[in-house]
């Protein structure tokens, strides 16, 4: 992929990432703060419900004389206050002396039961869905389905056991308050994320411009280098040709240095003019100046160029096309992108092998195959063979003079011709090499059409 889609996708991670985790701990607070409310919410109901009962307790005992009997006294105490046996039809008409008047609020009962946990009175009558007695079994605490109750043991004013008193209030309002803050949880959690997300992409944009900064300027760099060793290069060049000839006939030993000197030279040169494309590449961000270019004649062209090298190894080069494909582009930069896979192909093929390349249209675009049936590339080194400098095998690139750079031009190459290059090899059996490059007739695409390099 080009550096400008490298850097876009690497913003596009450290965004996501960002905003994962911020996500994640964004939920988990608010699951702890959802959770947390509802805790407090029955604390603070249960420490209410044993303060009133409390207060019911002592101000009840000294006025209870019998066990399972409700007292004139309780019912001036406790306002609304129906005995089972009257059938609860009315309410209740003796004067009040002094109310509680937390228990007189919409939502709060008051129940009595005897010793053997039988209602014998209640204060549900306003109450939308009553407690039925069974569900008042255990005396500590009652924690129903839509009621929150404490229970209290009462006495008489002898001491004798009473029965139970039980205070409780419908859950009702808890739950529409928690239902409340559920909803506006859920409202705010993707809104938050979202504003997370617009902030991630914002920082990884800060965070990426130090990086992007410093790319640029080797970048710079490698062009500015590069530019300035080509004319000592060429000066070396020449001296050492004009050495050559001079000692030619006059100092064979001498001549044989200056030989291996030449060739290291030209190896450099041609590195640097390596360098040198690749960065004019990489800072060329718009392709401008394309011509119609014949993909039959140039492949035509590299097989006849590259003949001489395939017969030294005795190959075969096969080459077959469906029809004439015409792509737009420089022809300079296609001829090099083809050459370079061949070139390739014929360096790690055996001997006395074959090498395919085929020339086909694959949907609206030009697709070009090169298939050697060398050693094959290792599954762990697929995705770094379009790295520049990188070489599957150390010893046998640098004996056949590779510097490491040639997929990496290649892959450059199609790319800025909006095309891709990728690898389909198995150890062993083979490479193949394909290029799809948008045909003429298509073009141009836009630049969001680019695909990225795949192994």
């Amino acid at each position: 992929m080009s550096e400008k889609q490298l850097f876009r996708q690497t913003k596009l991670k450290l965004a996501g990432y960002y905003t994962t985790v911020m996500s994640l701990i964004l939920g988990l607070c608010s699951v702890a703060v959802y959770k947390l409310e509802a805790y407090n919410q029955q604390e603070s109901l249960h420490r209410e419900l044993v303060s009133i009962a409390g207060t019911l307790h002592d101000g009840l005992e000294p006025v209870l004389t019998q066990p399972g009997q409700i007292e004139p006294d309780v019912e001036r105490l406790i306002p609304n206050l129906c005995i089972v046996v009257n059938q609860c039809n009315a309410l209740s008409r003796v004067p009040r002396i002094h109310v509680l008047s937390v228990i007189n609020q919409s939502g709060y009962y008051v129940n009595f039961w005897d010793l053997s946990k039988t209602l014998i009175a209640t204060t549900q009558l306003h109450l939308k869905s009553r407690v039925e007695p069974h569900t008042a079994v255990s005396f500590l605490t009652n924690h129903h389905a839509n009621v929150y109750a404490v229970t209290l043991r009462l006495k008489t004013v002898k001491g004798q056991a009473w029965g139970y008193l039980e205070v409780g209030r419908s859950l009702d309002h808890s739950k529409a308050y928690l239902h409340t803050l559920l909803i506006f949880l859920s409202i705010g959690y993707p809104i938050a994320v979202l504003g997370i997300g617009l902030a991630s992409w914002w920082l990884a944009g800060i965070a990426m411009r130090p990086v992007t900064d410093s790319y640029i300027k080797i970048q710079q760099f490698t062009a500015d280098a590069a530019h300035e060793l080509r004319t000592p290069i060429a000066a070396m060049q020449a001296t050492l040709e004009t050495a050559l000839i001079d000692e030619a006939n006059t100092n064979p030993e001498k001549q044989g240095i200056f030989q291996t000197l030449h060739r290291q030279n030209l190896r450099l040169n041609g590195l640097i003019q390596d360098l040198m494309l690749l960065t004019r590449l990489d800072l060329t961000t718009t392709p401008s100046d394309f011509q119609p270019c014949n993909l039959n004649v140039i492949l035509a062209d590299l097989i006849e160029e590259f003949s001489a090298m395939a017969w030294e190894k005795s190959l075969q080069v096969r080459f077959s096309a469906t029809k004439e494909l015409e792509v737009m582009g420089h022809e300079d930069d296609l001829y090099r992108l083809m050459g370079n896979l061949i070139i390739n192909a014929i360096h790690y093929s055996r001997e006395h092998g074959e090498i395919l390349i085929s020339l086909q249209e694959h949907k609206q675009m030009a697709q070009i195959n090169v298939t050697d049936h060398g050693p094959g590339i290792p599954v762990a080194a697929q995705a770094r063979i379009f790295e520049r400098f990188y070489r599957v095998n150390q010893d046998r690139s640098r004996a056949t003079g590779g510097t490491g750079l040639g997929l990496a031009i290649a892959q450059s190459i199609a790319q800025y011709h909006q095309g891709r290059l990728s690898v389909v090899s198995q150890v062993g059996l083979g490479s193949t090499f394909t290029v799809e490059l948008p045909l003429a007739r298509s073009y141009p695409l836009s630049p969001d059409s680019t695909v990225s390099t795949t192994a």
